[in-house]
């Protein structure tokens, strides 16, 4: 039961986040299905989901394992990630689509890829603080 709690439970947390996001738009009226998969937003789905699986880990199979180590080190690569490479690739898309104003036949680029510092650290927050809430409960 233990290994299945490491799994679903980060997945889970990822989920709700990811829905989550969708809110303001229903309430807005521009609801899409589509929104659920995409990047960037508040709060940051892969912060919620790699934060849970450190604080899972580290709640089952404790702190000083090889385990805890390696979900840490792959946290910090995709939390890096998600705030470098995928916000500047964001800008870029942002630029790209202002140069192609004039020639509408080009399809227009995503502009939201990636996260502000603060959407990553909402979403750590959510991810930790839901996993110890849900490890509780279950």
């Amino acid at each position: 039961m233990n290994f299945i709690k490491i799994i679903l439970i980060p997945l889970s947390i990822a989920l709700v986040v990811q829905f989550s996001k969708t809110i303001p738009d229903t309430f807005r009226g521009k609801f899409r299905w589509k929104n659920i998969l995409n990047y960037g937003g508040m709060p940051s789905g892969h912060g919620a989901l790699v934060a849970s699986l450190c604080t899972m880990v580290g709640i089952v199979l404790g702190v000083n394992t090889v385990e805890f180590g390696i979900a840490c080190v792959m946290s910090v690569i995709v939390l890096r990630d998600s705030v470098g490479l995928r916000r500047i690739i964001g800008k870029q898309g942002e630029a790209i689509n202002d140069l192609n104003q004039i020639n509408k036949k080009v399809p227009a680029l995503e502009e939201r890829v990636g996260h502000t510092p603060f959407e990553v650290m909402v979403g750590v927050l959510v991810g930790i603080g839901l996993s110890f809430l849900l490890n509780s409960v279950v």
